[in-house]
């Protein structure tokens, strides 16, 4: 029997952390699209270095991804592990964010969130929040490693606060992926990120056969410059192929449930074959 072909979106990837021959091969592989989010391992100091980092995003990550057939779709924002001390640097920094909008390739909003749950992450993530209701776009979330449950229902209540009608809650295990489940709405997406730091390809798959919302997930590899797999979204859509589920169910995990939150992607591709 001939293998199926799988579109592949990987909804998160820092992508400025990784190698040109690594986009080569995620292209060879059968990936069409990325979502990249800015993730350096510094808090923000001085809002200049994040106005130079979405430059680089808008300008050379999207070039680079064109050079081997893959679109690279920036996502703008101050990742919670970064959010700045000072207000005035966060200020400055979200200025940046909402002249880049005027570019026009920013697909969405984040990697935005909560990771230690500290004031200065909670004001960064509701002015994110803010950007996107008044942009019309969705929303990347990340949710973090310990206190995950308690953590996303802050995130959720958020949501619901500020009227955000699409978002990944990115991240997502068996602790919190019931959480997510509470808000019926298909537009707030789970993000399954498998990988060395985040859930084993066995955990996702287990996830979803407990939970089979099968409009609801997402996959990504949220590979950056830590331990990672780069190729691990694709390892699991092939297993998740493996583990029996339907043709239609693997295609909508891939990739159309993120052309269905990711309405930019459309819009802003070259026509790429698989």
């Amino acid at each position: 029997m001939k293998p199926k072909i799988y579109e592949k979106i990987d909804t998160q990837m820092h992508t400025i952390s990784r190698s040109f021959e690594e986009l080569e091969m995620l292209r060879h592989c059968g990936v069409t699209h990325i979502i990249s989010t800015i993730y350096i391992p510094i808090k923000l100091t001085q809002a200049g270095t994040f106005a130079d980092l979405i430059q680089w995003m808008l300008d050379y990550e999207i070039k680079r991804g064109k050079r081997v057939g893959l679109n690279i779709h920036p996502a703008i924002g101050i990742h919670p592990m970064m959010a700045p001390s000072d207000p005035k640097i966060l200020e400055l920094a979200i200025r940046s964010i909402e002249e880049a909008l005027q570019s026009k390739k920013i697909i969405a909003i984040g990697e935005t969130g909560l990771d230690k749950g500290t004031q200065e992450e909670f004001i960064s993530f509701k002015r994110h929040l803010e950007i996107a209701k008044s942009n019309n776009l969705p929303v990347i979330i990340h949710t973090p490693e310990e206190n995950k449950a308690e953590i996303t229902n802050i995130i959720m209540r958020e949501l619901k606060k500020n009227k955000i009608e699409e978002a990944v809650i990115d991240h997502c295990d068996l602790t919190n992926v019931k959480i997510v489940l509470q808000d019926p709405r298909d537009e707030i997406k789970i993000g399954l990120s498998v990988g060395k730091r985040n859930l084993n390809i066995s955990d996702a798959i287990k996830i979803y056969k407990t939970y089979s919302y099968e409009n609801r997930y997402v996959l990504n590899s949220n590979a950056g410059s830590d331990k990672s797999d780069y190729l691990s979204m694709v390892k699991a859509v092939e297993a998740f192929e493996e583990s029996g589920l339907n043709y239609k169910i693997v295609q909508k995990i891939a990739s159309e449930n993120a052309l269905s939150i990711f309405r930019g992607i459309l819009s802003q591709s070259d026509n790429l074959l698989i």
